[in-house]
């Protein structure tokens, strides 16, 4: 912070070094908090570099012309208002409204020029998904995503702004080859294994299968790809595959036909086999009932 401070010293119209100055500072906060410290002073240092970086960066971004220099000029503004709209309180709903306006149009103007932006999509959906505005905020994170740059944080947000899998699943299946890193394998398998119970309960057995197989494809190869995932990702494909051997037996009696489904997700978790996704049982309980049936 003392390097900013001596950036924005000797050029007091640097509304960048502004903008990072107020985002240094809640961070410092975030950090003084988290050990139990006395930091609210933070806070209002950040909102005064944040209402100066609003000050000092209007003129630049509204005199920019050209994509790259209205990218520019956009960004800390895009990071001031957004910041200082978490800071007022909801009762000054005209303020408010004005910071959401101009979050809007920097935030636009930023991801005009890169729409797979990570950081600015993040940024700008989550205020979007704060707005309940989920599907504005999913679209906004798709560039990202789809190019294979978004990380956890988009696909975090991404949660945030369709609470429902299976919506979720649309935006994943809209994407091609280059958007799958292990994270987004990782959050596309756990989301087609809560879209496919989902789909369970409405008795479309046949369409949950599905699922839940995709949902155990991408947890292996998210296993495969990054081996820190690899006990979250096999618990998922387990319970996933215990769901195959029961949509086989809850759809058409298929008793003996869930039977290597059941087995085969206790080899993948053994840890899991007791456990269970939403209505189904766990493969644990399905392969000892069958076996009480078939020795009854």
């Amino acid at each position: 912070m003392n390097e900013l401070d001596g950036i924005v010293a000797s050029d007091p119209a640097d509304a960048a070094s502004w903008a990072l100055l107020g985002r240094s500072a809640v961070r410092f906060w975030k950090e003084r908090s988290a050990e139990g410290k006395e930091a609210g002073w933070l806070l209002g240092d950040a909102k005064q570099d944040f209402d100066r970086a609003m000050t000092e960066g209007r003129p630049a971004f509204t005199a920019a012309s050209g994509g790259a220099a209205r990218a520019r000029s956009a960004r800390p503004i895009a990071w001031a208002a957004t910041a200082l709209f978490g800071m007022t309180p909801e009762s000054d709903v005209e303020k408010r409204a004005l910071l959401l306006l101009d979050a809007r149009q920097a935030w636009e103007a930023v991801l005009a020029e890169d729409s797979a932006d990570p950081e600015a999509a993040v940024a700008w959906a989550r205020l979007l998904v704060s707005r309940s505005r989920g599907p504005e905020a999913a679209a906004v994170l798709k560039p990202a995503l789809a190019d294979g740059q978004g990380g956890t944080e988009a696909l975090e947000a991404l949660d945030a702004a369709l609470p429902v899998p299976r919506d979720r699943m649309a935006v994943f299946t809209s994407m091609g080859p280059a958007s799958e890193t292990p994270a987004l394998l990782w959050y596309r398998g756990r989301t087609a294994a809560m879209a496919g119970d989902a789909t369970a309960l409405t008795g479309d057995h046949e369409a949950a299968d599905a699922l839940f197989r995709s949902a155990v494809d991408d947890m292996l190869r998210a296993s495969a790809l990054r081996p820190d995932f690899q006990e979250s990702a096999r618990w998922w494909a387990s319970v996933a595959t215990a769901n195959q051997g029961w949509c086989r037996w809850w759809s058409d009696g298929d008793v003996l036909g869930a039977w290597p489904f059941f087995l085969e997700a206790v080899r993948l978790a053994p840890g899991a086999r007791m456990d269970r996704l939403g209505a189904n049982q766990s493969a644990w309980f399905g392969a000892s009932f069958l076996i009480a049936q078939l020795s009854g």
